[in-house]
């Protein structure tokens, strides 16, 4: 109820009394009940009222979106692209919409071959699209291919052409963007080769005949253990990094003409007895290239180092809590290590922490530098088989259940998918992305994901 007006009175709705107003010449300086004061109260008070009545009809006549466009399921705004999202939560969603529509396709079965072949390795040609693989029975290995049929659009089924056949063991397989193919093996002997290969040396793939026959290449012995293997990410020259019993090699080359280099080991004050050939200390047992010039290296000891090429020197940047058994580039600041029981990310601008002058595992005293992000849920299996997508913000891992798991690279959470449903009845011993088919081809663009298991390659697709 609105107070009533008194002539000669001001009510004070703070202190809901009534005042006397005072003429300006008798009211002290500051009064607040004066003329001029309760003039300026009035006037204060009318436009507060005004700009409140203004709010109201803002309010009322705004015209809003409909809840339809934030509601967490039917999400709207998202499909108009009305949402303002960083790269990376835009990443992340559409790595979940690609994990949730995935289904599976058949590439081919081994059939009919002298061996009982076991896929163990698996790659795409980056020029020709072509799928090959590395089969391996016992001593004898063999590198074959799935060729694209041109008059179907699509992969040959339940066929595989032999394009390279070896009677030793193959323990890593590389290609270069420069069409070279890098295979690390041990022959019955112990002997432990590196083959590099040129696929443009023998021409275009051609399997119109069936059955290729095995191509002769050379092979250069090494005198360590090789365990690692993986290509410099550039087209102008085929280099390899190549993690070994002795430390980190390089191979580059072409042709009939290749240089095999020992890199340096971090200079972190261990004396060179410590670093013995086999020893923790020394084994690399897994590599990867964060650039053109910059190698990252994961030793058994459990301490991961970078190596630079144009300096050739090396530095001790973390440590992980078990040996390095995978080591993968998420980007050009971050690796993905794998080790026993653990699958973390870290930052290498991060200063580094947790390094010890000789770790030991399996040590009490063992510490770990602090990661970027942990991968929750993780499963390996026996031999760890993981892939990164950057393009999607995935990480693919064949667990020990036979499954494939699906990691954001944004959150380190498993993503649902159908592919993390399906058990396969051997265990999963490749897994590798695919480059995509061409969208002039006909095809989505959209990188897929290789798996092999026992005689049989899928391709689950988007």
């Amino acid at each position: 109820m609105a107070p009533r007006e008194i002539p000669g009175f001001y009510y004070d709705p703070e202190k809901k009394k009534y005042f006397q107003i005072q003429a300006n010449h008798v009211a002290p300086p500051g009064a607040s009940y004066s003329n001029d004061g309760v003039k300026r109260r009035r006037t204060e008070a009318k436009k507060e009222l005004e700009q409140e009545q203004i709010t109201q009809r803002i309010q009322k006549e705004k015209v809003r979106k409909g809840g339809i466009f934030y509601h967490p399921f039917i999400n709207g705004g998202r499909e108009i692209g009305s949402q303002h999202l960083s790269t990376a939560a835009r990443q992340d969603q559409q790595s979940r919409t690609f994990a949730s529509q995935l289904h599976r396709k058949n590439i081919c079965k081994l059939k009919g071959w002298q061996h009982d072949l076991s896929i163990k390795s698996l790659f795409q040609h980056p020029r020709t699209g072509d799928i090959f693989a590395v089969g391996q029975d016992g001593p004898h290995a063999v590198l074959f291919a799935t060729c694209a049929d041109p008059a179907l659009g699509e992969r040959i089924h339940e066929q595989a052409h032999l394009y390279l056949a070896l009677n030793s063991t193959v323990s890593s397989v590389s290609l270069s963007p420069a069409e070279y193919i890098l295979l690390a093996t041990d022959d019955l002997s112990g002997n432990s080769y590196l083959i590099p290969h040129r696929f443009k040396e023998y021409g275009d793939l051609d399997f119109s005949e069936g059955h290729g026959s095995a191509i002769p290449t050379a092979a250069a012995r090494v005198d360590s253990t090789l365990f690692s293997t993986a290509a410099c990410p550039t087209k102008d020259k085929a280099l390899f990094a190549v993690g070994t019993s002795e430390g980190l090699h390089t191979l580059e080359g072409s042709r009939d003409r290749w240089t095999y280099s020992e890199k340096p080991f971090p200079q972190d004050g261990i004396q060179k007895f410590s670093r013995r050939s086999d020893s923790s200390h020394a084994c690399v047992t897994a590599v990867d290239w964060l650039s053109t010039n910059l190698i990252a290296s994961g030793l058994r000891d459990s301490t991961v180092f970078l190596h630079d090429l144009r300096s050739n020197s090396s530095a001790a940047r973390l440590q992980h809590p078990h040996t390095v058994s995978k080591l993968l580039r998420a980007n050009e600041h971050r690796i993905v290590v794998a080790g026993h029981d653990t699958l973390q990310m870290y930052d290498i601008r991060f200063a580094p922490n947790g390094v010890q002058r000789r770790p030991n595992p399996i040590a009490k005293s063992h510490t770990a530098s602090r990661p970027y992000l942990t991968f929750q849920g993780y499963s390996p299996s026996a031999v760890p088989q993981m892939d990164i997508c950057e393009e999607l913000g995935l990480l693919a891992n064949g667990s020990d259940t036979q499954k494939v798991q699906l990691f954001s690279l944004r959150t380190g959470v498993e993503v649902a998918s159908p592919l993390g449903d399906h058990k396969y009845s051997h265990p999963i011993e490749a897994l590798r992305f695919g480059n995509g088919d061409d969208i002039s081809a006909g095809g989505t663009g959209v990188p897929s994901l290789l798996i092999g298991s026992n005689k049989r390659i899928d391709e689950w697709r988007w």
